[in-house]
């Protein structure tokens, strides 16, 4: 999930600037097995190989201009227990004492709002952890992006 600042200002030229970032970062990536990026507002999704190594990607995408920071993401399905389940999976096991849970929504069809998604799953990563919320400074930060199709998730901003 890759975040940018600028060309988001750029009025009508906005979609030529989008065009032109994830051109520039499959550029950066050539090499590295199939790479597909997907424009969604406000940000990129990058879908690379399982055998792209993360840390020559990391690399390679924080030299691409206009880029403002990045994660590795993971994908889940629209259904709060299978995020849960995937959260999980991919939660991090050490490292951290404190963590926080923001959602941003883009399907507002979905019964539960962001405030209430956070709830949910802050419980789950608590219960699961017994690490403590902190929503001012918190050491792992979990963002969730819930999609109209698809909910994207990641732990930590690079």
């Amino acid at each position: 999930m890759i975040h940018y600042d600028e060309i988001g200002l750029k009025g009508k030229n906005r979609p030529r600037f989008e065009h032109r970032l994830m051109r520039n970062i499959k550029h950066a990536l050539v090499g590295m097995g199939p790479v597909t990026t997907e424009r969604l507002y406000g940000r990129v999704l990058v879908s690379l190989s399982e055998e792209c190594p993360w840390d020559l990607a990391k690399e390679r995408i924080g030299r691409v201009f206009g880029v403002s920071y990045f994660a590795r993401a993971f994908e889940s399905s629209c259904d709060l227990s299978v995020v849960t389940k995937d959260l999980g999976e991919q939660l991090p096991s050490k490292g951290y004492e404190s963590f926080a849970v923001s959602t941003k929504r883009s399907d507002k069809q979905f019964p539960l709002t962001s405030p209430e998604i956070n709830r949910e799953l802050g419980r789950f990563v608590q219960e699961r952890t017994g690490k403590r919320v902190d929503l001012t400074d918190p050491d792992l930060y979990i963002a969730v992006e819930w999609l109209h199709d698809r909910v994207v998730f990641f732990f930590e901003k690079a």
